[in-house]
């Protein structure tokens, strides 16, 4: 165990050098990279749902919109936080998928792309409250106006009768994050209503690639 924890961790560090280096040759060519969101200090809330669900910040820090002000590519998420195991040791489902949304009337946004299947660390298994992961998303695109979101699954199973407990959001002064809630009901094209959590965020930062960086979203 010992010999994976050791692979794991060279895993990881592979993979995050393999991000900076990427993100630097960005750079070098002349993209213009730009950082939105911010991460916080550690994640302690968790709002478990046994079924999809999708969260995304409206209000940042301090209540300014959370939009998304420029057309670009996501180049990289970073997502503070983990998944906590059930209420017997179980472990959790750790797939999730990061989506764009485009701002509808009201409180509705419609889901436009989501990423491929992605993996969020488990707490206590090498992770806390603390852990910063980074995920190359792939082709998410996304234009002036914009949200993202993180999506889960629900996960409702024997350890969680109501879900898993992905702790990954924080307290934050006039921060709001909207989540909605139904089962087959968050894919792209579906329209989604969306619930406000006042005073908290949802702990996620974005590289965004513009100009010469947005590659194929150009």
């Amino acid at each position: 165990m010992r010999n994976d924890r050791q692979r794991l961790r060279r895993g990881a560090i592979t993979g995050l050098l393999a991000i900076v280096f990427t993100l630097a040759a960005a750079a070098a060519s002349g993209a213009a990279l730009i950082t939105v969101g911010g991460l916080g200090a550690a994640a302690r809330i968790s709002y478990p749902q046994p079924v999809d669900t999708a969260f995304w910040l409206t209000l940042r820090k301090g209540g300014t919109p959370a939009q998304i002000r420029e057309r670009g590519l996501v180049r990289l998420i970073r997502l503070r936080g983990c998944a906590r195991p059930g209420t017997s040791g179980e472990l959790p489902l750790t797939q999730i998928h990061f989506q764009t949304l485009a701002p509808g009337s009201g409180d509705t946004t419609t889901v436009k792309i989501t990423t491929g299947p992605l993996n969020v660390p488990i707490c206590g298994h090498g992770a806390s409250s603390s852990t910063v992961t980074a995920f190359e998303p792939g082709n998410l695109c996304v234009v002036k106006g914009d949200y993202v979101a993180f999506n889960v699954e629900g996960g409702a199973a024997p350890g969680f009768p109501q879900g898993v407990r992905y702790e990954v959001f924080g307290p934050a002064t006039g921060a709001v994050t909207d989540s909605f809630t139904s089962a087959g009901g968050t894919n792209n094209g579906d329209t989604l209503t969306g619930t406000a959590h006042t005073g908290v965020r949802l702990l996620m930062a974005l590289v965004i690639g513009t100009g010469h960086g947005a590659g194929i979203c150009g």
